[in-house]
């Protein structure tokens, strides 16, 4: 399996209304996002903060995380099954 590139993710994230790359595949690999855009001590924290949530996971198949600016992560399938993920 190829790497998925980063601009349909990107339009993914922008356009939640519009299924994405992820959103469509019926099993992919995981995605971690990280809101924000932040200064490189906050990015090393929140991706920590992502690990952490990462390292509780059976599996990190279909899985998106998503990190916030105030620390918060959530965890919710992400895959072409999901309502959530509109694809």
């Amino acid at each position: 399996m190829q790497p998925a590139p980063l601009a349909p993710i990107r339009q993914e994230l922008s356009e939640p209304n519009r299924p994405g790359l992820y959103a469509s595949m019926e099993i992919h690999s995981g995605l971690i996002i990280i809101v924000p855009t932040v200064d490189r001590e906050d990015r090393i924290r929140l991706f920590e903060l992502a690990l952490d949530a990462a390292e509780q996971q059976d599996s990190l198949v279909n899985l998106l995380i998503e990190v916030h600016a105030d620390g918060t992560v959530d965890v919710r399938d992400w895959s072409k099954g999901d309502p959530q993920s509109t694809g």
